[in-house]
């Protein structure tokens, strides 16, 4: 059988040996060295008839790309490049105008939390009726009062970039609603990223202002959030989004309007265009690297791979893990996103076939059952874990479960940058802090390579020829066709690590890059 070409998926088996497994859907074009559908899980031969040469499907792999492409339908094996927007506009996005409780310069607190500072209140008041400097001290005394949260640090900076006229304006948006932690831990990058900037006298005498946005990691509030963003021609350039689905929304309308995005999290393969960038490894990297682990380190030979169906972001992962592996050691892949998902019940019969290494693939928005699934393992297995559980939640609410449990961090911070950013932030920065602090920071070089009066059509060519020494990562910040040239370290959760408030366990780096 010739396994060089693409083949194609409908969930319904070819293969009588596969009768009554896999579920229906859109036809979907996995790439060659793919043994099983990315949307359904079905392996290769599912598709093909005993003696023939594949099904009609199968077969049928350009007619069904054109007329996928033809139907506007976005194939998510389609990923080996970019699906250009349909003459259709793609920021024309239906659904009710965006609240603008989402969206902040200092006009509003976005976190619930903050409703006890009594001097961030102050400043957004002031903020509102235009008195920049007066708001500025407010923030001030505000960002001192809480030395762990960034809203009061941005809000600071974008009064004094106001107050000193014609600032330059990025947007940064963050899953605030039900990922608080996570986009704090991006929020406090950019704010240091912004600060340096303005305290070193911004470049033309002008500031940078920077617009917070919540999309709550929802891709339909992405997709409207895209579209505000792109009906205001001083917004420059655009961090974010967090998860891959709710970059995925978003990314259309900004190509579209060639608004440079630049994300710091996320890193599925799919995420293709000349207008978007990011600062982490795509899925691509990290897979490789968790591969050589588990072969080389692990020497794993049954594995055993939980992961979410309804992620962009997990299931790019799976594909890229599934094509550094030995087809032979996947001894299962396990959907952990239906509302039934029995925990103990699929841990038991994983171990009971013989599952020596658990590898698990959350999205951001089923972290919490990852972490019950290695509370579950209680060390009968070994455990491998996307990025989406390098989080302090893991370690908090994980316990005892996770140690020695290994991540995968995207980026880990310089030695000078946790030197000089733990304290500030009462030692809460980890890799979404970094990562946002290089977003930020390129979109800044992008910024001062632009003409004197910067527009946003400046700034995707000047991101694609930036070379600057990042001062968080200590890496190269440099893009080519948009992904970053960097490894990802391994990181292990344990005792001799720094711990954040709530747990005993920290992690620390396993390998270096």
């Amino acid at each position: 059988m010739n396994y060089n070409k693409k083949w194609t998926c409908d969930g319904i088996p070819k293969n009588p040996k596969y009768q009554g497994k896999g579920k229906s859907h859109s036809p979907v074009e996995n790439r060659p060295n793919y043994p099983h559908c990315v949307d359904c899980g079905l392996p290769r031969e599912a598709m093909i008839k005993p003696g023939g040469g594949g099904s009609k499907i199968g077969l049928m792999l350009g007619g069904a790309t054109v007329i996928l492409a033809l139907g506007g339908v976005a194939a998510y094996g389609l990923r080996s490049q970019f699906v250009k927007p349909s003459s259709s506009s793609q920021c024309m996005v239906s659904g009710p105008n965006l609240e603008t409780e989402r969206v902040s310069s200092g006009e509003r607190n976005l976190f619930s939390q903050n409703n006890i500072n009594l001097d961030l209140k102050r400043g957004i008041e002031d903020f509102k009726l235009g008195n920049y400097e007066t708001a500025a001290k407010f923030f001030e005394k505000a960002k001192e009062a809480a030395r762990t949260d960034p809203e009061p640090k941005i809000y600071y900076n974008n009064a004094l970039a106001r107050y000193k006229k014609s600032p330059f304006k990025v947007a940064v948006v963050v899953p605030i609603d039900n990922k608080g932690t996570s986009a704090q831990e991006i929020l406090r990058g950019v704010a240091d990223a912004q600060e340096k900037f303005n305290q070193n006298g911004g470049a033309e005498n002008r500031l940078l202002e920077v617009m917070i946005f919540n999309d709550g990691n929802d891709p339909q509030v992405a997709a409207r959030i895209a579209q505000q963003i792109s009906q205001d021609d001083t917004i420059l350039g655009v961090i974010g989004h967090n998860s891959s689905e709710a970059s995925q929304a978003a990314l259309p309308c900004y190509q579209e309007k060639g608004i440079a995005m630049i994300s710091p999290t996320s890193t599925s393969t799919s995420l293709k265009g000349n207008t978007f960038f990011r600062t982490v490894a795509n899925d691509g990297v990290t897979a490789k690297v968790m591969g050589d682990y588990l072969t080389n380190d692990l020497n794993a030979k049954n594995i055993i791979i939980f992961y979410d169906s309804q992620s962009n972001y997990s299931k790019s992962l799976l594909q890229e893990i599934e094509s550094q592996l030995p087809p032979a050691i996947i001894k299962d892949r396990i959907d952990i996103n239906p509302p039934d998902f029995d925990v103990k019940a699929n841990v038991d019969s994983s171990i009971q076939a013989g599952g020596d290494t658990a590898i698990l693939l959350p999205s951001t928005e089923t972290t919490s059952v990852a972490i019950r699934i290695a509370e579950e393992i209680k060390g009968r297995m070994k455990i491998l874990g996307g990025d989406a559980l390098y989080l302090p939640d893991t370690l908090i609410q994980g316990g005892n479960a996770v140690e020695n449990m290994v991540v995968v961090a995207p980026v880990t911070p310089s030695d000078n940058y946790q030197t000089e950013a733990n304290p500030s932030w009462g030692g809460q920065i980890n890799w979404r802090t970094v990562a946002g602090f290089d977003a930020t920071e390129a979109l800044i070089e992008a910024i001062k390579n632009s003409p004197t009066n910067p527009t946003r059509q400046n700034i995707p060519t000047n991101l694609a020829s930036i070379n600057v020494n990042s001062e968080a990562s200590g890496k190269a910040l440099q893009f080519q066709e948009g992904e970053r040239s960097s490894q990802p370290v391994l990181v292990i959760a344990s005792k001799d690590a720094p711990a954040p408030k709530g747990a005993e366990f920290g992690f620390k780096p396993l390998s270096k890059p």
